[in-house]
């Protein structure tokens, strides 16, 4: 069995800071006014929403994306919990962001795009969130994953005792 001080030094620090434990203490406190309002729309009882927050914080980890930005596409998410996005809306954010991403990725655009709907597709928790708020094709959404389209995780890390 290899000591902790004898893993390489990225390894070390992978184990003491990217726990699910560490991910919520840096995200939790940005994502946890969103999250309740997203359970009260919803129904998520406590262990839910511990659940989802530990979930999310572990997306957005994935995503290379600080706990603000994380914060700011999970509050898009909480303001169409409740109240779905029209599919004039919809239609709208996906015009915006297929423009936004040929604007800013050219012929790059696409896989960029396919990237992104690979990343969520490994992460079924997401799915339900993204089709009844609607906010799947949101700008915002598509626009911060896709910047991130090479750094993307994209597979959870499998936790300890699955």
């Amino acid at each position: 069995m290899t000591a902790p001080n004898d893993r390489p030094r990225d390894a070390r620090a992978e184990i003491l800071y990217n726990t699910d434990e560490s991910r919520v203490s840096r995200y939790g406190p940005t994502l946890a006014d969103s999250l309740n309002a997203i359970g009260d729309s919803t129904g998520l009882t406590n262990a839910e929403r511990e659940q989802r927050l530990s979930e999310f914080a572990e997306l957005f980890d994935d995503a290379q994306l600080t706990p603000d930005q994380g914060a700011r596409l999970l509050g898009i998410v909480a303001r169409h919990a409740a109240t779905p996005a029209s599919d004039e809306q919809v239609q709208g954010w996906t015009t915006r962001s297929r423009q936004l991403l040929r604007e800013r990725y050219g012929a790059d655009a696409e896989r960029r795009l396919e990237t992104v709907r690979e990343f969520v597709k490994a992460r079924p928790f997401l799915k339900p969130y993204l089709d009844s708020s609607g906010v799947g094709s949101h700008e915002d959404w598509l626009t911060m994953l896709a910047e991130n389209a090479h750094l993307l995780r994209m597979q959870p890390k499998k936790k300890e005792g699955t």
